[in-house]
């Protein structure tokens, strides 16, 4: 038996989520940057819930913060409610978010 988790983008309510998050301070001084995907429901009005880590930036302390700034961020979103565009049961939203630092 294989049970396959599919990811989907989530619907973004435009301009709730327009800035990037920050790159922590620490980060930048490092020039530490990484990649971080999360996944996550909406509730019925809009806002994330159940967000876990589906890759983690990586296991240093920078990455960790890196990891933080993306929920964070996330947690300022909103989406088209689980309501109007429901997934099937045991499936989650993803959410992609590349810290750069140049």
């Amino acid at each position: 038996l294989e049970f396959r988790r599919v990811l989907f983008r989530s619907l973004l309510i435009p301009g709730t989520c327009d800035t990037p998050p920050e790159v922590p301070k620490q980060n930048l001084r490092g020039e530490i940057g990484g990649t971080v995907m999360l996944l996550h429901g909406v509730d019925a009005q809009g806002m994330p819930e159940d967000i876990r880590m589906g890759r983690s930036a990586g296991t240093t302390p920078a990455h960790r913060r890196l990891d933080w700034a993306a929920i964070q961020h996330l947690r300022t979103c909103r989406f088209v409610p689980e309501t109007v565009h429901p997934l099937p049961k045991g499936h989650a939203w993803s959410r992609e978010y590349v810290f750069r630092v140049e």
